[in-house]
């Protein structure tokens, strides 16, 4: 909403003292419930209502200044020594000018003809120097550095397989293989919350950005190099939902962003059963671990189901720190800032420090 009322610097600073029962973060408030529109056409009203009947008090007359006589000072100059100074023959000095022999100047050299660097094209045939020429000299032959692309495949050291980001139009499969993680934790896993939002982010580019901005987020892919078939999934981003928290409840924007690039949530890991025990798994998880630390994050976390041992003890054998059951976990948020994470009923939660 874009409302435009004349008042100046004063008006708005004076609105938001007004409003800073409202305000939650930055140069945002909350008009839950009423109209904003109203609410602040009534302020500014009674503002310049304010404003009109108030009279200013007289100012008071300077007090005439006090003259203080003082006797002025008087700078006496020291006298210098007197130096005596040889008279100068005019007469003699023009006879010497005169009579000087003086050495012709050196005329300047031709300069040497050579080719110039754009005279000759790569195939040694003549370029047409008047278009290679700049409008204030002539053209600069260094090549223009530009940026490597970056690759979107990882180095692997599993034969056979290929870890690689996901690509646009592969959301659907993603998808599909992302409910193998969720398969014995949800009566129906094609209920994952997160489905449209991963499909989106994989097909349009658009990730989910949070109060302190999009962070590093991954959609890794394992393929099978002989079948071109994706056999395993891993995702992982920051924990939006937290800092979304933190947001509203004050945190400055800084901090946000710091958080943002500094902690990760470990969001989903599945793996074709024909594929497990290959430890393709821990391939997936071992490359986005590094990307993460690449971007300067600093601490990972997950949640698993409370009664997997099998699963704690994988994560336990990469170097996690599982939790006990219901035991809560303290994510530094700033300085002076944390959020604590409570772990789902039936969950129990993973966590690593990183970098």
């Amino acid at each position: 909403m874009l409302l435009d009322i004349p008042g100046g610097a004063d008006l708005e600073a004076r609105l938001h003292k007004h409003f800073a029962a409202r305000r939650r973060v930055g140069e945002w408030f909350d008009f839950t419930g009423v109209d904003p529109v109203a609410e602040i056409r009534a302020a500014v009203a009674r503002r310049r209502q304010s404003a009109a009947e108030w009279t200013p008090s007289p100012l008071p007359m300077p007090k005439p200044p006090v003259l203080v006589a003082t006797q002025p000072r008087t700078l006496i100059p020291q006298p210098r020594p007197l130096q005596e100074i040889a008279p100068i023959d005019i007469a003699a000095l023009a006879n010497q000018a005169l009579t000087r022999d003086v050495p012709p100047s050196p005329r300047p050299s031709p300069r040497t003809s050579r080719p110039e660097p754009w005279a000759e094209t790569p195939g040694g045939r003549p370029a047409d120097t008047a278009t290679r020429k700049a409008p204030m000299g002539r053209q600069k032959t260094r090549p223009r550095r530009t940026r490597p692309p970056q690759s979107s495949t990882h180095s692997s050291r599993l034969p056979g397989i290929r870890i690689r980001d996901a690509r646009p139009g592969e959301g659907d499969a993603f998808i599909t293989l992302t409910e193998l993680a969720f398969a014995g934790t949800m009566d129906d896993p094609t209920q994952y919350t997160d489905r449209d939002d991963i499909r989106v982010a994989i097909d349009t580019g658009r990730p989910p950005a949070g109060p302190g901005g999009v962070g590093r987020i991954t959609f890794l892919v394992a393929e099978d190099t002989a079948t071109a078939d994706m056999v395993g999934v891993f995702h992982s981003m920051p924990p939006i939902s937290t800092i979304s928290q933190m947001a509203r409840a004050g945190l400055p924007v800084p901090l946000l962003r710091v958080a943002t690039r500094a902690h990760v949530k470990l969001k989903a890991l599945a793996v074709l059963p024909d594929y497990r025990h290959r430890g393709i798994g821990e391939h997936l998880l071992a490359t986005a671990v590094r990307l993460h630390e690449e971007a300067g994050a600093i601490h990972a976390h997950g949640h698993i189901d409370a009664d997997n041992i099998v699963l704690a003890s994988w994560y336990q054998r990469i170097g996690f720190t599982v939790l006990p059951p219901k035991d809560e976990l303290e994510l530094m948020m700033g300085p002076l800032s944390s959020a604590t994470l409570v772990p789902e009923p039936g969950e129990q939660l993973i966590t690593k420090a990183l970098g």
